[in-house]
């Protein structure tokens, strides 16, 4: 089981590639963490829901199933906000041009500066299409 924070993840390879096609599940959690967690205010104890969503860009993979076993916010003033409650499996292949809820999650108002995708590929499926056609385990 591993957290991969974004801004310091390395992978090479087709893990490089799954990184970059994450990307855009990192905006969009960064994006709704902005808009769920802004109160309009600063009285403190303010909330806001957030809205999580799974989606993903066209690759080469036909099956890419792993264990999400966490999603955190950090505020600016370094407070880590843990907005999925329960460990899912997602086959993120399933998410391309769509996007998929995930959870909902009522967080202190703030300015968020990052989010952490925790994964757990212990039971990961993750399969592509070769030049011949053929679906194959990576």
């Amino acid at each position: 089981m591993g957290s991969k924070d974004f801004s310091v993840f390395k992978a090479g390879g087709a893990a490089l590639q799954r990184f970059l096609q994450l990307g855009s599940l990192l905006a969009a959690i960064g994006f709704a963490a902005l808009l769920g967690g802004c109160g309009g205010g600063s009285v403190e104890g303010e909330s806001g829901d957030v809205w999580v969503g799974l989606t993903d860009a066209a690759g080469d993979f036909a099956t890419y199933t792993v264990d999400v076993t966490a999603i955190t916010l950090k505020k600016a003033n370094g407070v880590v906000v843990e907005t999925l409650p329960l460990q899912t499996t997602v086959d993120f292949a399933q998410y391309v041009d769509m996007t998929e809820f995930l959870t909902a999650a009522t967080v202190p108002s703030g300015f968020y500066v990052a989010g952490t995708l925790s994964l757990d590929y212990s039971n990961a499926v993750i399969q592509v299409e070769n030049a011949a056609g053929e679906i194959v385990d990576v």
